[in-house]
């Protein structure tokens, strides 16, 4: 481990027995990943302009259409170059309640999927409605290799409330 590694381990520990006992903490990182382990809110700035502020959930729901959404990855069974399965694939997608965006990425379909505006989200929704878009796909007879979902996050926040300035 380097030592800048082991200083922010330290840190972090540091940081995480403070917040348990009801203190704030103010961090700095662009390793959004780690951030987002132990923030519960955080503060999204660029060239010194305040952008965002609150849960990184709120902070998603006010810049991704105010609803709590999912991201799903589903790969295909399809030879390489069968664009046509692939656009059928996409067109079933849409057709789904509640997806609101779909792009195909080679063998891969990107499947934005989002509650109605003011639904609170219950414990696997994105499991029940991962489940229903296979048996879609199933039903059209459209060999699913694997789904995979990923929940938006503070990265995903960032780079939609950011415009991308260098400073």
């Amino acid at each position: 481990m380097g030592t800048e590694t082991q200083t922010q381990v330290a840190c972090d520990v540091k940081d995480i027995a403070l917040a348990d006992q009801g203190k704030g903490v103010l961090t700095s990182s662009h390793i959004l990943t780690e951030l987002s382990e132990i923030c519960d809110t955080c503060a999204i700035i660029e060239q010194g302009k305040l952008l965002a502020t609150g849960p990184v959930q709120e902070i998603l729901a006010r810049t991704a259409g105010a609803a709590p959404s999912s991201e799903l990855l589903i790969k295909l069974w399809v030879r390489p170059g069968d664009d046509a399965t692939m656009a059928r694939a996409e067109r079933l997608m849409l057709e789904q309640p509640l997806v609101t965006k779909v792009a195909i990425e080679g063998a891969v379909l990107r499947v934005r999927v989002e509650l109605a505006g003011g639904a609170v989200p219950t414990p696997g929704w994105v499991d029940e409605v991962s489940a229903r878009l296979i048996y879609a796909f199933v039903v059209a007879q459209l060999p699913v290799c694997s789904l995979k979902a990923h929940e938006l996050d503070l990265e995903d926040a960032f780079m939609m409330v950011t415009r991308g300035a260098v400073q």
